[in-house]
C-alpha cells in the first residue's frame, strides 16, 4: 500500500492510495462474512454446545475441585495463572 505524510506550507498532510484502501476494506468485509458463516453454521453450533457440556460433566467438576483444593485456587483466573506458571516451568526443562 502506498501511503505517506509530509509537512507543506498549509500544514501537515497525509495520503493513501485509494485502490489499496479499497482492497483492504473488501478483504475485511470478506473476513466478516466468513466469520458470520462460521458462527451460524449448524456444525459449529453443535460443536460449541458439546464443548460447553463438558463444564456440566460430573468428572470435570471433580477434577477442577481437586485441583483448586490442591493448588489453593479461589477463582478460574487464579487457576489459569498457576497453569501458565507450570507450563512455563515445563517449557524450561
Amino acid at each position: 500500500m502506498r501511503w505517506g505524510a509530509a509537512g507543506t506550507e498549509e500544514g501537515w498532510t497525509e495520503w493513501a492510495n485509494n485502490d489499496a484502501v479499497g482492497e483492504m476494506i473488501e478483504d475485511v468485509v470478506q473476513i466478516l462474512r466468513d466469520f458470520k458463516a462460521l458462527m451460524t453454521n449448524k456444525e459449529s453450533r453443535a460443536d460449541h454446545e458439546l464443548g460447553m457440556a463438558v463444564f456440566q460433566d460430573e468428572h470435570f467438576k471433580n477434577i477442577v475441585g481437586m485441583a483448586s483444593h490442591d493448588e489453593d485456587i479461589k477463582a478460574m483466573g487464579g487457576m489459569l495463572m498457576k497453569l501458565g506458571r507450570h507450563f512455563r516451568t515445563l517449557k524450561q526443562w
